[in-house]
């Protein structure tokens, strides 16, 4: 019998540190005070928003661990400095649709930092897919050309990565300013979660090999080979990520370098009782997802201008706290931030231990170890 998915959502996620040789640049945001002040004043609404929803802040379970903060509206400009909380734009800088690959909604977002700017599109994909007809969807968003519409422009056909190019060119020029360091940012990472679909056994492991091994590879790691790719091993705490207590047998974080697969089928193929809520597992582990590789295109940053010079600009230096005293916590997974197994993978992917280490020396911090 065919496994069928009938719902999944694939987010693509940009982060790109941008800084000037003295340190935050941009005009709306760059400096600690406007930071926080404009922070305080999106409660007025305006341009920015906080990036959880204004109708319930605490539903993003990550900002409610992260914050320590039982309802995220109650946190102020200094605390959201403090976090590295990013601003939202209240209205979508671009809209995307397409004519005939996809018939689900296209989701742009786009994030401020006082240190740079993210990107995240998400697509909603519903209908029936057999077996790995879901995985080759996965890859068509990368591959085939979206209808995109800048404010204010006609449409125009772009592939994914050429649009997140344009995008963030954008936003550096409107809102950083020419005079910051060049656009690099990070290759996109991807999530992939499952929402709904049906004949799947949770109470099975995923077998080595396997049709369920070979459709979280694709959608994780996003090869065009991946239906004739050698498969790896499932080995936990590698491909297989720790998640929460309780999950099923079948219930896995599949993980590629830059990608995960999120399979819980003891939620998602449930037809009585209480099930987890996938769709906000999705965006919390979308926002987690996004700080952790915020916070570490900072890092090495920030670490790199020290080496070159150790007698950084203060705005500079004030900066590098924030990745210093934030990425151990949140690759350990200590209990007075957001946990996760998937967060420790990406953080060590990025390999940004020893220039975090260098920060937390120039700070009088612990080291990591």
């Amino acid at each position: 019998m065919a496994i069928e998915i009938n719902k999944f959502r694939l987010s693509f996620l940009w982060t790109a540190t941008l800084l000037g040789p003295d340190g935050p640049a941009s005009p709306a945001f760059g400096q600690r005070t406007d930071y926080e002040s404009l922070f305080d004043s999106t409660r007025g609404g305006g341009g920015f928003t906080p990036p959880w929803p204004e109708q319930d802040p605490p539903a993003h379970k990550f900002w409610v661990l992260y914050l320590g903060q039982a309802d995220p509206a109650q946190t102020s400009g200094a605390d959201a400095w403090r976090f590295g909380v990013p601003l939202r734009a209240a209205q979508p800088l671009a809209t995307a649709t397409t004519k005939d690959w996809f018939s689900g909604r296209i989701s742009i977002e786009h994030f401020f930092y006082p240190f740079g700017a993210a990107l995240a599109v998400t697509f909603f994909a519903a209908g029936t897919f057999e077996d790995k007809a879901w995985v080759d969807l996965i890859l068509s968003a990368s591959r085939e050309p979206l209808d995109i519409t800048f404010a204010g422009e006609a449409a125009k056909p772009m592939k994914l990565s050429a649009f997140a190019d344009e995008s963030l060119k954008r936003v550096r020029g409107t809102f950083f300013g020419p005079q910051v360091s060049p656009l690099k940012p990070a290759d996109p990472f991807t999530i992939a979660t499952v929402i709904s679909g049906k004949d799947v056994d949770a109470t099975e492991e995923p077998v080595a090999g396997g049709i369920v091994h070979r459709m979280l590879f694709g959608a994780a790691s996003r090869l065009v080979s991946y239906d004739t790719a050698t498969l790896g091993k499932l080995v936990k705490g590698e491909t297989l990520l720790d998640i929460r207590g309780g999950a099923a047998p079948g219930d896995v974080v599949f993980a590629a370098k830059r990608g995960r697969a999120i399979w819980f089928p003891s939620s998602f193929a449930k037809t009585e009782g209480r099930r987890v809520s996938l769709s906000c597992y999705h965006r919390n582990q979308l926002f987690a997802a996004l700080q952790a590789d915020a916070l570490c295109s900072l890092a090495l940053d920030v670490a790199g201008r020290t080496a070159a010079n150790p007698d950084l600009p203060a705005a500079l230096n004030q900066l590098g706290r924030l990745p210093a005293e934030i990425l151990p916590d949140l690759h350990d997974g200590k209990d007075t931030t957001y946990r996760s197994g998937s967060l420790k993978h990406q953080i060590a992917a990025r390999a940004v231990k020893k220039p975090v280490n260098d920060l937390r020396a120039r700070y009088g911090l612990p080291l990591w170890v």
